[in-house]
């Protein structure tokens, strides 16, 4: 149905105006397709001209999909999605039985294939104005486990015609300017890979009308490719650095940030700058203002046929009140249980604390996946003034005094927790330090590294800087730990053949050509800040900001022989660090005391977990998943319930307890998984609420029960 509106005089300045406001109402009432203007209006030279505006107006869904479609969103909506038809699974969507499929709620044809010849239908994205679908070809090559890839985009209309090939590339976002009206496609280059996630090196875009005209938006790290996606503005995007970290890219001051390991981010598509982090089980997502202040969890597998279990292939809409996702996946893993899974919507509240309604959209049984929603007028759709006293609220300007380190000139490696953004700057280069946990060493509740049963070692970038800065003969470092318990003998700190830090006994000891150089006592549950600096052939110590009398002999030969593995912990050292600092120069008395009153003011910060000690018989398990089912992740934790018999220690209540162990460490599994059912153990167990440094750790789980999760803390066993 149209409406055609004829204006007559009111001269050229009121003619414009009347047509930009009929204009703007036309694409709000109109699925995709421009308005038609008319109007008469007299020139300068006095002639009458026509101009004829026709408005499109929205029609009442034929089909029952449709109708509900249109009643959660209050809008024509249209959905686009790759559909699987193999005999197994591809959640991924690498390979070619796919066919792309969609719904167009104000066509009446309900959801169906778009193009039902089978192909590589991978990401599929609506354009701005819902006009345009545009799609990758992966082209994937399997060689000896490896896979690779040829990515090819494509775009194509609602009718599946007009199909345009828009070159190489793999797209992951579709973003129109709100000053110049154009439209952009984000576009990625896809590196080989052994695993399921996939990586780039770049970023680029390109006009959707000139593909030619390519762009370099970002190459400062490696990414993962889901999800990218900008702001309204185009001032921000979501990102991996690559996976595990998540975060935002400011695509005006070209740097980033990272607001917890997770995976499947997304950017909100307003100028509210939220972004969300999907979680490890796979159940929720984390909602971060910007700047990375948290500011809600959202459960994510609460409607109807999710039977709380886990859920896929999260996204915004361009409406920031919708979300779409898949699921549910009652398998092992993602990429086994995605044959069955299904298409959903998602309503947020209005405070985004959480979804007040779903829908299914799909409910044939059939494997779909990468869904992607456009809603009409929703970029009017803003949470800006929601959030705004969140802003910035987590990169904001601290004085000297409450900085760590205080000093970063000569700083080559620097690690203050997981959770930091752990970044070294120098002029316009940035490089992000990362350390990585083998055999049974992980991160403790506050994100430092937990060394018991295992080590930490640097990145593999960071080591070939500490191999070229120490070449230089200069080394000074700094660190806090704390013993797990008394009177133990391992090393905490070792650079390459130099075997720095040990304890023995209790005692603290630096060794050094041979010789050792006590550093005191060390007591378990008692922090402890130390530094040392390489100066004119001795090392100086400091312990607590305070220096240690005597000297422990060192050279630079020593320094440039050492070689550059940067170590921490031997399997047998039970305890903690963090605010890890190397230099490639010596360190000054009064910087050094900085640092350590910044730690002592962290340790008053932070309160003690809820620990119970309880013996409890376990009464049901979650079936045991294999490394192999692990996929891109390192860790899981396998989840149990229990009946409680005694409580040694703590408060505890139920009659039942429910309890994460983990299974999977270092992509092995631990010998000690899985437990005899019936059997008693003790259990000296934690809130999972008190552990966030577990959020995007691997979680499987069975159960239906409903009662507060905990964490099993002692260490693994081997």
């Amino acid at each position: 149905m149209q409406e055609k509106y004829f204006i007559k005089g009111g001269g050229s300045v009121a003619v414009k105006l009347l047509l930009s406001v009929l204009s703007s109402t036309a694409l709000l009432l109109s699925g995709c397709d421009q308005a038609e203007e008319s109007a008469k209006e007299k020139s300068e030279t006095g002639v009458e001209t026509v101009k004829t505006v026709v408005v499109e107006k929205s029609i009442k869904p034929k089909d029952e999909l449709s109708q509900k479609i249109e009643a959660l969103t209050g809008a024509p909506s249209r959905l686009v999605w790759s559909r699987y038809l193999g005999k197994s699974a591809d959640v991924f969507a690498n390979g070619k039985q796919h066919q792309l499929w969609g719904v167009n709620t104000q066509d009446g044809l309900g959801a169906r294939a778009i193009l039902k010849d089978k192909g590589n239908y991978s990401r599929p994205l609506n354009s701005p104005d819902g006009k345009w679908i545009i799609y990758t070809d992966k082209h994937t090559e399997r060689k000896g486990g490896k896979k690779s890839y040829s990515p090819v985009m494509h775009r194509v209309d609602w009718k599946g015609e007009q199909a345009e090939d828009l070159g190489k590339g793999y797209a992951v976002d579709v973003w129109q300017d709100p000053e110049t009206k154009v439209v952009w496609v984000y576009t990625v280059n896809l590196l080989p890979t052994e695993r399921s996630s996939m990586f780039s090196s770049k970023l680029e875009r390109f006009p959707i009308d000139d593909p030619k005209k390519r762009e370099l938006v970002w190459d400062k790290t490696k990414l993962s490719i889901d999800n990218i996606q900008l702001s309204l503005d185009g001032k921000r995007a979501s990102a991996l650095f690559p996976w595990p970290d998540v975060g935002v890219i400011d695509l005006v001051k070209k740097e980033h940030w990272r607001n917890q390991h997770g995976c499947w981010p997304s950017m909100a598509p307003d100028n509210s700058h939220l972004a969300w982090v999907f979680d490890g089980s796979h159940k929720s997502v984390h909602v971060f203002a910007d700047r990375g202040k948290k500011y809600s969890v959202v459960p994510v597998n609460q409607g109807p046929g999710m039977d709380g279990k886990e859920m896929y292939h999260p996204r915004w809409s361009n409406d920031v009140r919708f979300m779409v996702l898949t699921g549910p996946y009652k398998g092992a893993t993602i990429g086994k249980s995605g044959k069955h899974a299904e298409i959903y919507i998602g309503k947020f509240d209005e405070q985004m604390k959480s979804v007040e309604a779903w829908l299914r959209v799909t409910d044939d049984n059939k494997a779909d996946h990468f869904p992607d929603l456009w809603v009409k007028g929703g970029a009017a759709s803003q949470l800006d003034k929601l959030v705004v006293a969140d802003k910035g609220g987590g990169q904001a300007e601290t004085a000297a005094g409450d900085r760590w380190p205080a000093d970063s000139k000569g700083l080559i490696y620097v690690w203050e927790n997981a959770a930091a953004q752990n970044q070294i700057k120098v002029a316009k280069l940035e490089r992000t330090c990362k350390i990585k946990a083998h055999q049974r060493a992980r991160f403790g509740r506050h994100f430092e590294m937990l060394t018991g049963g295992g080590s930490f070692a640097v990145d593999e970038a960071s080591a070939k800087v500490l191999a070229a800065e120490l070449d230089k003969g200069e080394l000074a470092f700094q660190l806090r730990l704390t013993a797990s318990v008394n009177a133990q003998s391992g090393r905490i700190l070792a650079l390459g053949d130099l075997q720095i830090l040990e304890e023995k006994g209790g005692e603290l000891v630096f060794l050094s050509k041979g010789e050792k150089f006590s550093l005191g006592k060390i007591q378990a549950g008692v922090p402890t800040h130390l530094a040392a600096s390489l100066q004119a052939g001795q090392w100086v110590w400091y312990r607590d900001g305070k220096r240690l009398q005597g000297q422990a002999v060192g050279n630079t030969q020593q320094v440039k022989e050492a070689g550059s593995t940067l170590l921490l912990g031997d399997g047998a050292w039970r305890g903690s660090v963090e605010g890890l600092a190397v230099y490639s120069r010596s360190l000054e008395a009064g910087e050094v005391a900085k640092d350590a009153a910044f730690w002592q003011t962290q340790a008053k910060s932070r309160k003690p977990a809820s620990r119970v000690k309880l013996k409890a018989k376990l009464v049901e398990m979650t079936e045991l998943r294999s490394v192999e089912e692990l996929d891109t992740y390192r860790r899981a934790l396998l989840f149990y319930t229990y009946e409680v018999e005694e409580v040694i220690e703590g408060k505890y209540e139920q009659k039942r307890v429910l309890v994460y162990h983990w299974s999977i460490m270092d992509r092995k599994a631990l010998s000690s998984m899985p437990r005899e059912l019936g059997k008693s153990y003790v259990l000296e167990i934690e809130p999972l609420a008190e552990h966030p440094e577990l959020i995007s750790e691997r979680r499987w789980s069975d159960s239906f029960e409903v009662l507060d999760e905990y964490f099993d803390v002692a260490t693994p066993e081997a």
